[in-house]
């Protein structure tokens, strides 16, 4: 099997993948902190909510919250799911930093929103770049890859021939599907 050689220009430098990696998880590590804070003390936010923001159900707001927080917290400290789990984060912090700019407007104060702005911020960043190289999804996708890539070469080549036998680009009527004629593998398992 013949390797494709990548110009170093487009490969990542490694300082790059480290910083990338210990962003994603100090800012999952946050996140979920903040989800077992919430867990463990659910009665006074549940509280917290119909008190401050003069919330009807406060308790699945809580719940939900919690969930989205713990979860996505620890999804994007695996790297797994993580645009997914930075959404989900994006949307907690987004709708945090809205709650308190209507309760108070201010931006120093003690409960400012300068905190919900930052892990917004980050969950936007990977809601965009992705988790980077050194996370699950990569290293999934990577192994999905080779796996298909070892176990069916069919996509390598073209399966579409003319009637003829010869490979018709030109895609005419009288093409048939004819994968065995390409895949050698293929056609010894039938």
């Amino acid at each position: 099997m013949s390797r494709i050689e990548i110009p170093e220009d487009v490969v990542q430098p490694a300082r790059v993948t480290l910083g990338q990696t210990l962003l994603r998880v100090v800012l999952g590590l946050i996140f979920a902190a903040h989800g077992v804070e919430r867990l463990l003390a659910i009665e006074s936010f549940k509280d917290e909510l119909a008190s401050r923001f003069a919330m009807l159900e406060p308790g699945s707001v809580a719940h939900a919250l919690l969930a989205i927080e713990l979860f996505g917290g620890v999804f994007l400290m695996l790297g797994w799911f993580t645009r997914i789990g930075a959404f989900a984060l994006l949307c907690s912090a987004a709708g945090s930093i809205s709650l308190e700019v209507m309760r108070q407007g201010g931006f120093v104060d003690p409960r400012g929103f300068e905190l919900p702005a930052l892990l917004a911020s980050g969950a936007f960043y990977y809601l965009l770049a992705g988790p980077g190289p050194a996370s699950l999804d990569v290293s999934l996708r990577e192994r999905a890859r080779r796996k298909a890539i070892e176990n069916d070469d069919l996509w390598l080549s073209h399966p579409y021939v003319g009637s003829d036998g010869v490979e018709d680009p030109s895609f005419d009527d009288d093409l048939e599907y004819a994968p065995e004629r390409f895949n050698g593998r293929l056609a010894q398992r039938r």
